[in-house]
């Protein structure tokens, strides 16, 4: 192969299995395109599929179902504050002090790879924890990045 004097931006062919880089100053690289794919690989992050667990309960609640989440093989989870209004009444946040803070509205994500974990919690949520409290679970499709942080420990 030839090699031309190059000026200016970086210059890159790809030539079979090699790849020729130009650096600008008459300076030139060969990389195999395998080590360069893997390492674009690692460069470029891929979002996978995932499904997100929301429950929206009262905060008395809030210890069974993290224990109906960790025993279902999820990692971890979030609790936040909510407030809104539902079919019973508005449910406030830090906007009027609640008279019983474990009566007080929270919202708990969990996000898992696998769609049947998911639906098991929601469903365990459901069985064990609304039939003397009010509260909603949904299910959402979501894009994560390292889906090894989400895995089902079992």
């Amino acid at each position: 192969m030839e090699h031309q004097q190059v000026s200016g931006t970086p210059v890159a062919i790809a030539v079979g299995t090699t790849v020729i880089h130009s650096f600008g100053t008459n300076t030139y690289s060969t990389f195999d395109l395998q080590a360069v794919k893997l390492l674009m690989e690692d460069i470029i992050m891929t979002f996978y599929k995932a499904k997100k667990v929301v429950i929206i309960a009262e905060k008395i609640l809030s210890p069974k179902v993290c224990e109906i989440i960790e025993s279902n093989g999820a990692r971890g989870y979030t609790v936040v504050p909510a407030g809104g209004k539902g079919s019973h009444h508005k449910h406030f946040t830090s906007e009027r002090a609640s008279v019983v803070d474990d009566f007080s509205t929270v919202r708990i994500e969990v996000v898992v790879n696998d769609k049947s974990v998911a639906e098991t919690i929601g469903k365990e949520v459901v069985e064990e924890c609304f039939d003397k409290y009010s509260g909603i679970v949904y299910l959402e499709d979501v894009e994560i990045l390292r889906p090894d942080k989400f895995n089902s420990e079992g």
